[in-house]
C-alpha cells in the first residue's frame, strides 16, 4: 500500500530518514565479519573450521564443474543452532571441503567454507587459480535448494564462497533473517519478470528484508515508532473499520508485513499481530502469502517507475471507475481496500497477471476489475517485456477471466482469504493493504515531493 500522506493522517510530527539502500556491490565486502579461523574440520562435526565469509554481488559465472555430493543436517554431526546444513563438494582431488549454511545472515553472509589446511596446501582440494578474481571451483547450489552456482576463490590463501542473490535483494547490515525465509524470497524474485527485475536494477529499487519491525520499519522512520508507542493496540477494534467518511484501518506499523517507499519495497521477517502488542507472526513458512506481499510491492514500484505513475493516467483511471461502478453494493465491503484507492488496485492486479498471487486471490481481483487488468496488461505490461496473453491467464490463472461466467467473492471467501473484519493472521501475512490518503506524501524537511509509500 502506498501511505500517501502520513503527516495528515496520523497527526503527529514526522521526521523521516533518507533510506540508504546499497545493492550488492564489490565495495559490500568490507562490511562481512572479518574471517574466523580455527582447527581443522576432520569429518562433519560440530563447525569448528570456518575459514571465509560468503560474499553476494553480482558476478559472471563460468560452467559449474563441480556438484554437491551431500547435504548434511544431522544435529548429531552438526551444530543447528548455528548451521542449517553442510554441503559436502566432490572435489576431484580427495580432498575434504564443504560450504556451510548459517542459519541466519544477510544476503552478503550467509555461506561459508569449510575444509583442512593441509589439504589445501597438498593441492588436494581445488587446484591453484590463474588469479585471485577467477574461481578455483563452480558448484551447483540445486542441492541445497537454490537455482544459481556457489562460486569458490582463493583469497589470499584462504577459500571464499560466493552466491549470486537476486541483484533487488538486499539484507542491511545492521540485521539478520533466517536462511528459510532468505532462500524464500530468492525463489520468489527469481519468478518474477526477468526484465522487470533489470529495470528495477538499473533505477536503484530494492527489496529490503530485515529480521523484524525495529530493524527495518522504526530503524528507517522512527517517528513510525513514536506513532507505535503513542497509539496502544485495542484488541476490540477491527481491523478495517467502516465510518461515516468511508473506511478505517487501525491498523499499527508494528502490525504491517509489507510496504513500499523510497524506491524500496520493505519485507521484514516478523511483525506484529494486529490486536496484540507484542504476539510475533513469522513468515518464514508462508511461502504463498509472502510471494503475494512481494508481487504486490513491486506491482507499486511498477506502477512508479517513472516519473509519472500509470495508475494517474486517464487510460488506467477510466478502465479503473468503470470496474468501481460495476460493483454490486453488497459486494464492496469485500474489495474495500482496492475501492480506497486505485494504486492499490494496480499493485494488486499487475501481482495477478504475473502470477504472484493465490488462485483465490488472483480470482478476486480480475474478476472485480477486469477492465482495469485488461489496461494493465495491455498498456503497462508489454513496455516491460512481459507478454501475457487472455489464454494464459485463463489457463495458468483465473480460468473465468473476461469469460462473462466471473462472479466477485463472496463477503465470507473473502473473509476467509484475507481475514479483514477478523484478527485472523491470514490478511495480516499479506502486510498493509489500505490507502491512507489519497494524497501527495511530501517530506517534512523539503519540498520534495517524496515517493509515496505502498504498504500491500
Amino acid at each position: 500500500m502506498r501511505i500517501e500522506n502520513i503527516a495528515k493522517t496520523l497527526l503527529l510530527p514526522v521526521v523521516l530518514l533518507p533510506l540508504q539502500v546499497k545493492g550488492n556491490s564489490e565495495g559490500d565486502s568490507n562490511k562481512t565479519p572479518s574471517i574466523i579461523s580455527s582447527s581443522n574440520l576432520k569429518e562433519p562435526q560440530k563447525p569448528t573450521n570456518i575459514n571465509s565469509v560468503a560474499l553476494a554481488r553480482i558476478i559472471k559465472s563460468t560452467n559449474v564443474n563441480y556438484s554437491i555430493t551431500e547435504v548434511i543436517t544431522d544435529p548429531e554431526k552438526i551444530d543447528r543452532d548455528k548451521y542449517d546444513a553442510y554441503y559436502k563438494v566432490d572435489t576431484k582431488n580427495k580432498g575434504n571441503f564443504y560450504i556451510v549454511q548459517s542459519s541466519e545472515g544477510r544476503t552478503s553472509a550467509l555461506f561459508y567454507c569449510a575444509y583442512k589446511e593441509e589439504e589445501k596446501k597438498d593441492g588436494l582440494v581445488f587446484p591453484e587459480p590463474e588469479d585471485s578474481n577467477t574461481p578455483v571451483a563452480v558448484v551447483s547450489a540445486k542441492a541445497s535448494g537454490l537455482d544459481g552456482v556457489f562460486e569458490i576463490y582463493d583469497k589470499n590463501g584462504a577459500y571464499k564462497v560466493k552466491y549470486k542473490f537476486s541483484p533487488i535483494l538486499y539484507t542491511p547490515d545492521h540485521s539478520q533473517v533466517n536462511s528459510k525465509y532468505l532462500f524464500n524470497m530468492e525463489k520468489i524474485l527469481r519468478s518474477f519478470p526477468e526484465r522487470l527485475v533489470a529495470e528495477f536494477n538499473s533505477r536503484g529499487i530494492r527489496v529490503l528484508i530485515a529480521k523484524d519491525v525495529q530493524d527495518s520499519y522504526y530503524a528507517y522512520y522512527p517517528s513510525w515508532k513514536f506513532h507505535d508507542d503513542t497509539h496502544p493496540p485495542d484488541p476490540n477494534l477491527p481491523i478495517l473499520e467502516k465510518t461515516e467518511n468511508g473506511w478505517k484501518d487501525n491498523r499499527r506499523y508494528a502490525n504491517i508485513g509489507g510496504l513500499y517507499i523510497d524506491n524500496t519495497a520493505i519485507m521484514p521477517q516478523q511483525w506484529i499481530k494486529y490486536g496484540t502488542s507484542d504476539e510475533i507472526i513469522d513468515r518464514s513458512d508462508k511461502f504463498v502469502a509472502t510471494k503475494g506481499t512481494v508481487f504486490h510491492e513491486l506491482g507499486h514500484a511498477l506502477d512508479y517507475i517513472n516519473s509519472s505513475p500509470f495508475s494517474d493516467t486517464e487510460s488506467y483511471k477510466t478502465a479503473y471507475s468503470k470496474d468501481v461502478k460495476n460493483i454490486a453494493e453488497d459486494k464492496q465491503e469485500a474489495v474495500a481496500y482496492f475501492l480506497m484507492a486505485r494504486r492499490e488496485a494496480f499493485a494488486e492486479l499487475s501481482a495477478a497477471l504475473m502470477g504472484g498471487l493465490s488462485k483465490n486471490r488472483a480470482a478476486l481481483m480480475l474478476s472485480t476489475f477486469p477492465q482495469a487488468a485488461e489496461n494493465i496488461r495491455k498498456r503497462v505490461l508489454p513496455k516491460f517485456g512481459v507478454e501475457i496473453s487472455i489464454d494464459d491467464i485463463r489457463k495458468d490463472i483465473y480460468p473465468d477471466y473476461l469469460s462473462g461466467k466471473a462472479k466477485t467473492a463472496s463477503l465470507e471467501e473473502t473473509r476467509e482469504l484475507f481475514g479483514m473484519f477478523t484478527h485472523n493472521e491470514s490478511f495480516e501475512d499479506l502486510g498493509e493493504v489500505i490507502l491512507l490518503k489519497n494524497k501527495s506524501f511530501v517530506r517534512q524537511d523539503t519540498d520534495k515531493q517524496k515517493t509515496p509509500a505502498n504498504k500491500i
